[in-house]
């Protein structure tokens, strides 16, 4: 029974360790998804010439997006496009193909149809294969 305590304690500790040693990384490259928001955030505000902050601010004075997009001159089609535009800018830059290029603009497209309902849709979610 003691020749077995020991290797057990062993492994147990090096369990540990390495669940201590992976869990920040795992958690700072998965997240919760508020990376990719902060990033759409910064990427929404570029376009209407602002700050991510003065966008949070009025995101948060309980203005709707369609109402900021529309103090600044643009429509959330207007909106939409220069965002596209801007994906397929980064895209190309990254060095995908045009194959791989249309393909993720296929996609925005059908999260974009019929409005956001805040139901999940697209491949990430099953659907749409």
């Amino acid at each position: 029974m003691k020749k077995y305590l020991i290797p057990t304690g062993i492994l147990s500790l090096v369990a540990v360790m390495s669940f201590i040693a992976v869990k920040p990384v795992y958690a700072d490259s998965q997240g919760n998804g508020q990376g990719y928001f902060r990033k759409g955030l910064e990427r929404t505000a570029e376009i209407l010439g602002i700050t991510a902050e003065e966008l949070t601010t009025q995101k948060d004075a309980g203005k709707t997006m369609m109402e900021i997009v529309e103090e600044y001159g643009m429509t959330m089609e207007d909106l939409q496009n220069a965002r596209t535009e801007a994906a397929k800018q980064r895209w190309a830059e990254s060095g995908l193909s045009e194959e791989e290029i249309n393909s993720r603009l296929e996609t925005m497209a059908q999260r974009r149809a019929g409005g956001c309902t805040g139901e999940p849709k697209g491949p990430l979610f099953g659907q749409n294969k």
